[in-house]
Parts: structure tokens; sequence; C-alpha cells
């Protein structure tokens, strides 16, 4: 990383939204790492918060002014361009105002960075505009997108290629503040489902759906709504409450610069925009493990509940799907304790991706970078993060330490009951049968057969059988690999023979192409080891029948692109 050079940080105008906070966590990271760091802003009401070895330059002193964002777009660009006249050696990585960014790049020949942070289905459909677009982003040395649902669609709709980087949190500190106590009767009541929303008061956000559906459900539930936000549409909004009868149930209590020690007091956050781009504020309530109701809007709840597993979404305007959603939480509030474990996982599995913001200098990652992630420790999903070939290694020991606290008993034990014995007698959970028809270490008879599940342990080692895998992988080290199997290379192919134990799933991460084989049922075959193309043009496998019985199996595939495939079953052609 070229610490000489200077990388100055667009931002005209800054709100206190989602974009403010990732160029604040972005700013304090590049220049603790000694980068010459300048950000250029019209205004003055977050420069506490910024690193004081940060060079600012406001355009205006005057924090109460206000002026509309195009103004402020205007008197920033005149500040770039003096200082694009009085040197050249500078990288720009825009946050706002990209187009003009990326037009003056063309003129001054300045190395530029796009961060896009909304959906291109919020952008103009003006179709000159648009052309513009496709014309100047080529001109930015790289496009960072927060979704990879944001990637496609700038492929789609501007032919544009782009970067996918999430938008980082500060976990820590999300944390912390959502333990600060509240003075709010409102939402401090007892027996009512307390409801929130964070957003600023904009069409974008779209709160007056989540009132029509609220407005639906208003005498059916006894409920409590806060909005925290500001912005130009709050007359609107409260129009809405007074005409619709809400008033009593919702409030506005305007922007917060702590908004998380309300959501951590809430039941059911509720995000209703018509746009996005990776919305911050799901994955800081998915952080405080509160459950999450969204419109499917393009783009990232999608991505970031994965279609509705750690969440739910309804479509788009739809205040009448809205409205029987929070029904559903409301009627079913043991719900929460299942989707808590999901959030929890979820919420570890976007604590690398926020750590990726670490801006392309140079043509790649710093290798402070690669430092700074491999003390985090963590274990890294395969499915949710890219080019991760160096730490997939910790996410499969991470798997494999789920065995740890298996005490399965010994032979001469008959394979473990829960009492004192030899080394490793016992079972991994209160009530381990040992036999078909016997009884538990309590006496209790089970009829259910070997294992039942009945206990933490129990629990826990049915997520680890859940998480065997066999991975096979492109490290850039050691080359091509595989973890939890054998492999064998041929000139064109992979021979790969599961050995993980279930031998159920099958990843693989070659660089770009991936593919994932699952069965829910049954595993691939001992006799017959899995055989695919370097290319993954095709793929050979057996199955064996666990049960010898007649059933189906699902074999899940996850990664080819859309298309008609060739299906073979014993060599004869069956569908496509």
């Amino acid at each position: 990383m070229d610490k000489n050079k200077k990388v100055i940080l667009f931002m005209p105008s800054m709100d206190g939204g989602g974009v403010e906070k990732n160029l604040i966590i972005v700013a304090n990271y590049l220049v603790n790492k000694s980068l010459n760091v300048i950000l250029i802003t019209y205004d003055t009401k977050f420069n506490s918060r910024f690193n004081n070895k940060i060079k600012i330059l406001n355009v205006t002193k005057n924090k109460k002014e206000k002026h509309s964002k195009y103004f402020k777009y205007y008197k920033c660009l005149l500040i770039l361009i003096k200082t694009c006249l009085s040197n050249s050696n500078f990288l720009v990585l825009s946050f706002q105002a990209n187009i003009y960014c990326a037009i003056l790049s063309k003129l001054f020949k300045y190395k530029l960075i796009i961060r896009s942070n909304s959906s291109p289905s919020g952008w103009s459909k003006n179709i000159i505009k648009n052309l513009i677009f496709r014309i100047f982003f080529k001109a930015s040395k790289d496009i960072i997108v927060n979704s990879y649902e944001f990637k496609r669609e700038l492929k789609i709709k501007f032919n544009l290629n782009s970067k996918v980087i999430y938008n980082p949190l500060n976990i820590s500190e999300i944390v912390k503040k959502s333990k600060q106590k509240i003075k709010l009767k409102f939402f401090n009541q007892k027996r009512i489902l307390k409801i929130i929303n964070v957003a600023r008061f904009t069409q974008q956000k779209d709160h007056i759906t989540l009132l029509k559906a609220l407005k639906l459900i208003n005498n059916k539930i006894n409920y409590r709504l806060l909005i925290i936000g500001y912005g130009p549409e709050k007359n609107n909004i409260q129009k809405f409450i007074k005409a619709g009868s809400l008033s009593k149930k919702v409030k506005l209590i305007g922007f917060q610069n702590n908004p998380y020690k309300y959501i951590k007091v809430s039941d059911l956050f509720v995000l209703s925009s018509l746009y996005e781009g990776l919305p911050n504020v799901i994955l800081e309530a998915i952080t405080l493990k509160k459950f999450v109701i969204s419109s499917n809007c393009p783009t990232g709840p999608n991505e970031i509940l994965m279609k509705g597993q750690f969440g739910m979404l309804f479509k788009t305007q739809n205040h009448i799907e809205l409205s029987k959603k929070i029904l559903e939480f409301n009627n079913n509030r043991n719900i929460f304790a299942i989707f808590n474990r999901n959030l929890s996982l979820r919420r570890r599995l976007w604590l690398w991706p926020s750590r990726k913001m670490i801006i392309r200098i140079n043509g790649r990652f710093g290798d402070d970078y690669y430092k700074d992630l491999r003390k985090s420790k963590i274990a890294i999903n395969i499915h949710y993060s890219k080019n991760n070939s160096d730490y997939i290694n910790f996410g499969y020991a991470s798997i494999l330490s789920s065995w740890a606290l298996l005490n399965s008993g010994t032979r001469e034990t008959d394979f473990g009951y829960w009492y004192p014995g030899k080394e490793n007698d016992g079972a991994a959970g209160w009530a381990y049968e040992p036999k078909i028809d016997n009884k538990a270490w309590d006496l209790f008879e089970m009829k259910r057969g070997i294992w039942p599940v009945d206990g933490e342990i129990d629990i826990g080692f049915g997520g680890a059988l859940d998480g065997l895998c066999t991975i096979l992988v492109d490290d850039p080290v050691f080359g091509v690999l595989c973890y939890g199997g054998e492999l064998k290379k041929g000139n064109q192919e992979y021979i790969i023979q599961p050995l993980d134990g279930v031998e159920k799933k099958l990843f693989i991460r070659l660089g770009e192409r991936e593919l994932d084989i699952e069965m829910n049922r049954d595993q691939f075959s001992d006799m017959v080891p899995v055989c695919i193309s370097n290319t993954l043009d095709y793929i050979i496998f057996g199955m064996s029948n666990l049960s010898n019985d007649d059933h189906i199996t699902i074999v899940s595939l996850r990664g080819p692109e859309i298309s008609d495939y060739h299906l073979f079953l014993n060599q004869t052609i069956e569908n496509h």
C-alpha cells in the first residue's frame, strides 16, 4: 500500500444515514494505516467523529446553514477541481455525486473509485442520464457496490462491472450503545408489541406503507410503533398518522445519535423501503438480535435475510401482506426463539464482510487487511464471502470443533451411559439411548431408537451433523486442495471422494467458479467418486441408498447459471 498517496473522500452532504456511518469507519481506518486522508464535505456536524489526522475541507462553518444537496455538490466540486489543479498524486473515493466525480476524472486524469450505495432501481429513468452513467462510470478505476443483487442490476441495466464490498459495521459500538437506558414511557409499556423503524423521512423509505399496514390491524393487536428519523416527508407522515387515528400508537422522535438503545428494547424491526443498496439498519437490528420484517426491495434485504430464512419479506408497497406478517409474528412470539439462533449465525456471517471495506489502492487490497482478518479468528461461511480461499480452513476447523463435545462411550460400556466409568464413557445428550427399546440413564423408556434429541448438546451435535461437508477450493498458496475428502487431479477434471463422515454435501470454490451439491437423504457413493470438469461443465457422481428402500431423494444444486442442462441417470438422458 502506497502510504504517500493522498486519498480524497468525497461526500458533500452528510445527513447521518448509513452512508455517513460507512464513510466514518473507512476514513478512520485508512488514516490509522498512515495514509494521507482528505475529506471534502459541505457539512461540519460530524467532524468530531473523524480522526483528527484527517484533513477535512468544509465548505461551510455554519452547522445550522441549510441548502439543497445539489448546492452542496456544486460547492464541493469546486474544491475538488481546485485540488486537481494543485496536485495530481491522489485517488478519489466518491460516496456521493458519483457522476460528477466521474466526469472530472476524465477531465483531470485522476484515479477514481466509485462507492455506489443505492440500487439502480432508485436512479432516474431519464434516458440521457442513464447514457451518461454508462459512459462515465467506466472511467472509474473501480465501482464498489454493497450487495450482489446490486452488482447484478448494474450489469444487466447498465452493462457495468463492479466489485462487492459489504458495508462495514462497528459491532462493539452498536452493542455498547444499545445498553444505554431509554426514558420513553411510550415504549416502556408491558404487554405490547414494540415495533421500531429507523429511516430517513423520504419517499424511498415509504413509511406510508408501514402506517397503512398498522391501520389495518389497529384494533386487532396492542402495539406501539416508534419511528426514528427526519427528512422532507415528515409532514406527510404526520398527516397520515393523524388522519388514520394512529396518534396514540405511533410516535416520531426525530434523528437520534444513538438509535441502538431503542432497537434493543423493541420486539420487531420493520423496513418498508422502495429500494436500498444494503440497508445498514437491518444489519444493526440483527446484531442486536431483533426479528426483522422488510420489503423485498432492490437491493439488499433479500440478500441479508436469505430469502426469509433470517426474517420475513413482503412485496414492496404491499401493506396488506405486511399487516399479515406483523400479525403472524405477534401471534407466534415463540418464533423468535427459533430465529434467534439463526440471527446469531447471520450476525457472525456479517462480521467478516464488515471488515472488508478496505479501499483498493494501487489495484489490490493492502497487506494490512489480510493481517487484520487473520487476527479476527472468525470462521468464514463459504456462502457469504467471496475470494475466501485463505479462510476456508478456519471455517472447516470450526465445523470439526463442533464434534469436540461428543462423548460416545466405549464398546465395553455398550457405547455409553451418562454414568461414571471408563474414559469417554457417556454421550452427547441428557438421555442418550444406546440400544433400541432401551432405557436412558434416568431409566425413562424410549422407543424411538438410538440417540433421540432431547438436550442442548444433542441440538449442537445435530448442528455439527448438518455442517459437515466436503470442500474443493483453489488455495492461492497450496493450489487446489480438498477438505473432508480425497482428491485426485486429472488433465481436465477433478476426482473427489467425500470422506467427511456424512457425505451429503460438496462445495466447490475454484476462484469465480462456484457450485454446491447437497442431498436431503442418502449420500455420495463410496464406489463411484465425484468427477468434475475443471470448468464445471459436467458433474458425474454416484449415490448410495442408505435405507435400501424405495424413496425420493432431493439433490440440490446451487451456483450454475439458469439455463438448459442435460441430466443423465444411469447414462440415460432423463430431462434437461
